[in-house]
């Protein structure tokens, strides 16, 4: 018997503590999955990936002291005939975890990509979000790009930074 102190529990482990019984069978089932519940916070559970990754755009709160997405650009214009153009924007330096963009943007225009504190990420269409590892950062860019030969294309554009809540901290091996 492993005992009941720690999961896994086993149904002949639940048998033993109460002689056989089918409701120490069920508690000791119950008591392992909201185990198994607790512990998919654990980054590890979750394919390696950090809890916010699972998070969307709007589903926190905006405080960056409690994380979540944080509106850092509301912009709109006109995109010129067969052409790039970039659009930067600062924030406060906090440790953002991704970059998430929405909006409207004429036919045959795009967003083909977008940047935080250095580092590059090929994008497509209105609206988007691209996950990266935790990193402090205080600026990004995005580019909006417009194909068309001949006329302008309008765009409307928000773009939001993951905040990575307080108590999100790391021990090196």
């Amino acid at each position: 018997m492993t005992g009941l102190t720690s999961p896994p529990y086993t149904d002949e482990d639940a048998r033993t503590a109460v002689d056989g019984s089918n409701v120490a069978v069920e508690e000791a089932n119950q008591a392992n999955v909201a185990d198994v519940a607790s512990n998919a916070d654990n980054a590890d559970q979750l394919g390696g990936q950090s809890p916010s990754y699972f998070e969307t755009p709007g589903g926190t709160g905006t405080s960056q002291k409690a994380g979540g997405y944080t509106t850092v650009l509301n912009d709109s214009g006109t995109i010129p005939s067969n052409d790039t153009i970039t659009l930067g924007f600062n924030f406060g330096y906090d440790l953002v975890d991704a970059i998430s963009w929405s909006g409207t943007i004429e036919s045959d225009a795009t967003v083909t990509g977008v940047a935080i504190e250095g580092s590059s990420f090929s994008a497509n269409g209105d609206s988007g979000t691209k996950n990266f590892s935790a990193r402090m950062a205080d600026s990004g860019s995005i580019d909006l790009n417009n194909p068309f030969v001949g006329s302008g294309k309008t765009y409307d554009i928000t773009v939001r930074v993951h905040v990575v809540p307080a108590g999100y901290h790391s021990h090196p091996l």
